[in-house]
C-alpha cells in the first residue's frame, strides 16, 4: 500500500511543471479582498440607567436642548411623557420586545373627549418615539454606548 500511495506522488509530481508559466503563461492571481468586519457588540446584562440621546438612526439628534432617556427594571421613557414616550420592555440575549404603556399619551375623559399635554418638543422627539417603537435588539458598542436596532431604525444612548 506504501508503495502505491509513494509511486502515485512521485509519478504525478513528475508530470507537473514546476512553473505554470511555462506551459500556460503567467497565472492571475485572485484579488483578494479585505473587508472590515466590526466586532459583534457586547450584549449588556442590563440596560437600566439614565442616558443623553447620541443619535437616532445613526445621525446626530441636533436638537437644541438636550435629550434624555431613563430605563427602568421594565420600562424606557422620556418627556414629555403625555405624549406617550413611555414603553414596557423585556431583554433576553440582546433581544429586546417593547409595547407602547397604554396609561401614557393621550386619554379620554368620562364624556369621551380627549385629554392631551401640549408641549413644545422639536421634530426629534417624534423620530426618538417612531425608532423606539421598532427596535429589536440592543448592544452596547466599543465606545461604550447602548445602541438599539430594528425595523431600519437605531437609537444610540450614553450614560449620563
Amino acid at each position: 500500500m506504501k508503495r502505491a500511495v509513494l509511486a502515485c506522488v512521485l509519478v504525478s509530481g513528475a508530470c507537473t511543471p514546476a512553473d505554470d508559466s511555462q506551459t500556460h503563461g503567467p497565472v492571475a492571481q485572485p484579488e483578494i479582498t479585505q473587508v472590515a468586519v466590526e466586532p459583534a457588540g457586547e450584549i449588556p446584562e442590563t440596560i437600566v440607567g439614565e442616558y443623553r440621546l447620541a443619535g437616532i438612526d445613526g445621525e446626530d439628534p441636533n436638537s437644541p436642548t438636550g435629550m434624555a432617556v431613563s430605563i427602568g427594571e421594565d420600562t424606557i421613557s422620556f418627556e414629555p411623557k403625555c405624549l406617550g414616550s413611555v414603553w414596557s420592555y423585556t431583554l433576553s440575549h440582546g433581544d429586546l420586545r417593547l409595547e407602547r404603556d397604554p396609561r401614557y399619551g393621550p386619554q379620554k375623559n368620562k364624556d369621551g373627549s380627549i385629554v392631551s399635554c401640549l408641549p413644545l418638543v422639536t421634530p426629534e422627539y417624534g423620530r426618538l418615539s417612531e425608532a423606539f417603537s421598532s427596535v429589536e435588539k440592543v448592544r452596547r458598542t466599543p465606545a461604550n454606548a447602548l445602541e438599539f436596532s430594528g425595523g431600519g431604525h437605531s437609537v444610540t444612548l450614553f450614560s449620563q
